[in-house]
């Protein structure tokens, strides 16, 4: 598959849902590079409140619903999902593990970025 056919996948109407304190009304925090593919990629999602979470989902928020009822714990696992089904990451072998070390920076940049008071993390006139 390339990197189109998964973004115009991501854009059929499937829709992710994101487990997170306060549903990110007042902040981010690990949510905040979840939010920051799902935006990226056009995808289709909500954040609800953890008592929302599926029973014996994961371990910790953040957590995500895939489209497909899979449900997954822990920020660089899953950008590092979404990275493969939005198509956000490398087109060649060598491409896709650097995303995947851009991933876990992005976690840090993204959560120093939140943590400074950035009030929407996708738009890029703050960073």
């Amino acid at each position: 598959k390339n990197d189109e056919h998964l973004r115009r996948s991501a854009m059929s109407g499937d829709s992710y849902t994101v487990y997170y304190w306060t549903k990110c009304a007042k902040f981010y925090g690990r949510a905040g590079p979840i939010v920051l593919c799902l935006e990226d990629a056009g995808a289709s999602y909500e954040v609800k409140d953890p008592a929302d979470v599926p029973p014996n989902a994961g371990f910790a928020f953040p957590m995500l619903t895939l489209p497909d009822g899979l449900t997954i714990a822990q920020t660089p696992a899953i950008c590092d999902v979404l990275g493969e089904r939005l198509g956000l990451n490398g087109a060649t072998p060598e491409a896709k593990i650097l995303s995947k070390q851009y991933t876990r920076a992005s976690v840090r940049h993204g959560l120093r970025l939140i943590c400074s008071g950035v009030s929407r993390p996708w738009n890029t006139s703050d960073v």
